[in-house]
């Protein structure tokens, strides 16, 4: 009989023993669940911030040509020889002899809401800067001569050019037969602005 009541306080303390020697262990265990799922949390927020960067990547791949377009547009640096060759290139693509490019009339003026025009440097009138913006005008005189399609050829393709260029007013010289018997050529002027930074 004694017998039947030792055998199961035996296990009874057996198994309280082994409760006492694994306790430690079965803390332990729930603090590295733990821990493991904090890096699981860690690691999730850095594959959203690594995607982030990814999508920004490809969004500022997008806008390049975006941005290179505008750049061409009003170009940083502004060169009178740049200038003379960009419309002489358009005048003979169209078919148009280029005679040359002068200053125009410049006056200061504002250019978008609220901004304020000043020279940008003593001496040089034909140059305006924009206060807001600081956009540059510069304001010239274009001569060409040739016949009037090849003149409109020429003003569309300016109107098509990646560079920003206003035509602000045109006149004609030797239009009466637009082509005289000695082969004298319509004479065509044009004045314009182009922008710059």
């Amino acid at each position: 009989m004694n017998k039947f009541i030792l055998t199961p306080i035996f296990i009874l303390l057996s198994l309280g023993a082994l409760l006492f020697l694994l306790m430690p262990k079965l803390s332990e265990l729930s603090v590295l669940k733990q821990e493991v799922s904090l890096k699981e949390e860690e690691l999730a927020l850095k594959q959203n911030n690594l995607n982030f960067v990814l999508n920004s990547l490809r969004e500022a791949e997008y806008y390049k040509e975006i941005i290179n377009n505008l750049k061409a547009a009003i170009p940083s640096d502004f060169f009178s020889a740049d200038l003379f060759g960009f419309f002489q290139e358009k005048a003979e693509e169209s078919g148009l002899i280029f005679e040359g490019i002068s200053e125009g009339q410049n006056e200061t003026e504002s250019v978008g809401a609220g901004a304020e025009a000043s020279p940008v440097e003593p001496g040089i009138e034909s140059q305006t800067a924009v206060v807001n913006s600081k956009i540059k005008e510069f304001n010239f005189s274009l001569q060409v001569q040739g016949s009037i399609e090849n003149f409109e050829a020429f003003l569309k393709q300016l109107e098509l050019s990646s560079r920003l260029v206003e035509v602000n007013n045109f006149s004609f010289k030797n239009v009466s037969s637009f082509e005289s018997e000695d082969g004298e050529m319509p004479e065509f002027n044009v004045e314009a602005k182009v922008y710059h930074y």
